[in-house]
This record gives structure tokens, C-alpha cells and sequence, in this order.
């Protein structure tokens, strides 16, 4: 069955919204600055995959769900890079049924955008679930006039019922860069029945030129990976978890007073403050009125035939694809908050 509908309990719920837990791929954006100025096309291509694997080792204790935004809701972020240059993040729920998901991000300084919108779903097999992101990530090295679409793997959880609960990454993906004919495709491999440890969170991969394989990937996403160049046999580490925790960018919000009201941190307040104290009850209590809010929204649009228009993003009618408007104007809002909470 599928899950977007179902209303789940609070105690599986981390204290965020979706929109914030999808800026996790980001906190080592500083790594697609160095892409922007190797002049080979394979290096490049090697930061690209470098930091799409970054993005993954970074998830909460236990096995916690992020909230389902609100329909309108929104979130934004920045990161400060080393060399004094921000990298911005937005985000908008731009549907609710079906559940879309819209993000936008820019380093003007450094050269590179990114844009993306995402179809949340939800599958229930009974002792397991699955959670499938559909959509293609669209990232632009500005400089370079290049485009990178990347696709996503889907999240696994087992044991739901019976067994040690656990949550692993599942599926093909492919980064690809049609300006400069390379691509790699990556394997997130769930662990087999009879696996031992060392099957868990595997990843594999191909970095490729047209037909030819130019380089191998092979290791875990939460640990360590590296690449091995066909060419010369050569074998470096590219990723190592435990290396890339204390290089992480730091983060800043805005502070909570000056959010407007469907902001994410702002709009669920109430119920992050009762998970944070253990106050389920509360926490469903404030859960239930948010949710029932947007019923009577929904109740209204369609008594008055009125459709829901996104504020800061738009649909591109003949790809389908998700573009953000008005961008200018939000990414000035964030620079201008004086004293940014760090995270």
C-alpha cells in the first residue's frame, strides 16, 4: 500500500520537516566548487560522484521519519564555504496529492546551481518499507556550460514487525553529463538474507566515457569508497566517512522571530518542542491540527474551484519538470538576517 496518505505516529517521526532533511545532500557542497575548476573533464566527473556520495552517510539515531510538509510550506538555508562563498538552499512543497517536493540551490560565487523536483512514495511490505524519490536532479557548472542529471536510490527499512530494525540505500542510479559524454552509474545494494556485515551498504560502480569504462567504484556509503582507474590500475580512496564529518560546512538558518509562517522550523514548532520533551501526546495533539488545517485549505480551494499556485517555484508545462521563480529576491532575504542560528 501506499504510505503518503497514512498518518503515522509521532514516536517514528524526526523533529523536521522533509524539505530540511533533502538539504542533508549539501553539507559538503564545497566539493562541487572544486569540480568547477579542474579543467579535465574525468576529475570533474570524479568531485561530481565524490559529492553525491557525501551526501548519504549523514542521517539521524534510530530510524526516524522527517515530516511530511505542509502544503505551501517552505525552508531555506546557506552554508558558508571556507573561501567566504555561500551556497543557498530553498525549498517549497509544491503539491500535496500527489506529494512534490521543489529545491533550488546557488553559488553564484563559485559557479553552480542545482534544481530539483521530487515525488515522494511510500511502500509497505509488511515486515519492510520502501521510500522511492522519483525525479532528476538537474546540476549546472556555470563556467563550464555544463549540466549533470542525477538520479536518486530508494531507502529501505527492515524489521519493521520482527528482526532488527534497520534502514539501507537500494537501487541504479546514473550521473551523467551530456555536454561531455561521461557517466557514471552507480549500485546501492540491499544486504542479502544470509549477508554478513560485510555486505551491508554496498555500493558499486562505473565511471564511463561512451562504451568505455574508464574507472570502478567499489565500497560503503557510510564508510568508505574507492576508485580504481582502469587505465593505469591505480586504486585511491575517494570517500571516507569518518574523514568527512569534521569537514562539513556549517549551516545557518534564519532565526526563528524573523521566519514567516509556513516556514518550516516556524510551522511545526509545536510539534518538534513536544517530540523534544518526549510529549507524544502533545505532539499528535499538534500534529493532527496542522494536518487538519490543510483539509479545510483543500475543502475550500475545491468549493471555490480555486488551484493552488506555488510562490516560488513553476512547472515547466512541456518537461514537467519544476523551475524556481522569484529566487532573487528570496536569496536576498536570507543574506540580509543579521546573526543566522547555527546548526
Amino acid at each position: 500500500m501506499d504510505l503518503s496518505k497514512v498518518v503515522l505516529p509521532t514516536f517514528i517521526l524526526e523533529p523536521r520537516s522533509f524539505l530540511d532533511k533533502l538539504s542533508d545532500s549539501f553539507y559538503h557542497a564545497d566539493i562541487i566548487s572544486e569540480a568547477v575548476v579542474q579543467d579535465d573533464p574525468f576529475n570533474r566527473m570524479k568531485l561530481i560522484v565524490k559529492w553525491y556520495l557525501s551526501g548519504f552517510y549523514k542521517k539521524p539515531k534510530g530510524l526516524k521519519k522527517p515530516f511530511n510538509p505542509i502544503l505551501g510550506e517552505t525552508f531555506r538555508c546557506f552554508w558558508q564555504h571556507g573561501n567566504g562563498s555561500r551556497t543557498y538552499y530553498i525549498a517549497e512543497q509544491v503539491s500535496h496529492h500527489p506529494p512534490v517536493s521543489a529545491f533550488f540551490i546557488s553559488n553564484r560565487h563559485d559557479g553552480f546551481s542545482l534544481s530539483c523536483s521530487i515525488l515522494a512514495k511510500s511502500k509497505f511490505y509488511g515486515n519492510s518499507t520502501s521510500a522511492i524519490l522519483e525525479g532528476i536532479a538537474q546540476l549546472t557548472l556555470l563556467p563550464r556550460g555544463e549540466n549533470y542529471s542525477l538520479s536518486m536510490p530508494y531507502a529501505h527499512c527492515k524489521g519493521i514487525l520482527m528482526g532488527t530494525l534497520s534502514m539501507e540505500l537500494g537501487g541504479k542510479v546514473t550521473i551523467e553529463c551530456e555536454n561531455t559524454g561521461y557517466k557514471t552509474e552507480l549500485e546501492f545494494k540491499l544486504k542479502p538474507f544470509l549477508g554478513g556485515v560485510e555486505y551491508t551498504n554496498l555500493v558499486t560502480g562505473k565511471l564511463k566515457l561512451g562504451k568505455q569504462t574508464l574507472a570502478t567504484i567499489n565500497g560503503h556509503w557510510d564508510q568508505g569508497i574507492s576508485i580504481k582507474d582502469s587505465r593505469t590500475g591505480e586504486e585511491t580512496l575517494l570517500f571516507a566517512a569518518n574523514e568527512m564529518r569534521p569537514k562539513r560546512l556549517k549551516r545557518y538558518t534564519v532565526q526563528l522571530d524573523a521566519q514567516s509562517p509556513n516556514e518550516s522550523e516556524r510551522l511545526w514548532t509545536h510539534v518538534i518542542a513536544a517530540i523534544r520533551r518526549d510529549d507524544q501526546v502533545g505532539a499528535t495533539e499538534e500534529k493532527t491540527a496542522l494536518e487538519e488545517a490543510q483539509r479545510t485549505a483543500t475543502k475550500e480551494r475545491k468549493a471555490t474551484c480555486t488551484d493552488w499556485i506555488p510562490a516560488l517555484f513553476q512547472q515547466d508545462l512541456v518537461t514537467g519538470q519544476v523551475s524556481c521563480v522569484k529566487i532573487f529576491s528570496t536569496m536576498v532575504l536570507i543574506a540580509v538576517f543579521s546573526q543566522p542560528v547555527a546548526l
